[in-house]
């Protein structure tokens, strides 16, 4: 499994961008490794949310109300 400096160094690589980053949290110093750290959460969050990723779902019982409501 690739870790989240792998994926920001093959992105870098995507990019035409020669430069690696060794730590994105925290950020090693580089203007590459800042940008890593701002928009790695944004996209991750964006990629989860696109498709019902069975393993990015929880599923809970829910508790059983002693008085329920008829009106919503």
């Amino acid at each position: 499994m690739a870790s989240v400096v792998d994926i920001c160094n093959l992105a870098l690589s995507h990019l035409g961008d020669s430069a690696t980053v060794a730590s994105i949290d925290p950020p090693e110093g580089s203007a590459q490794a800042e940008h890593c750290a701002r928009f790695y959460p944004a996209a991750l969050s964006a990629l989860l949310e696109m498709h019902p990723w069975a393993f990015a779902t929880r599923r809970a019982t829910l508790a059983l109300v002693a008085n329920p409501s008829s009106t919503w």
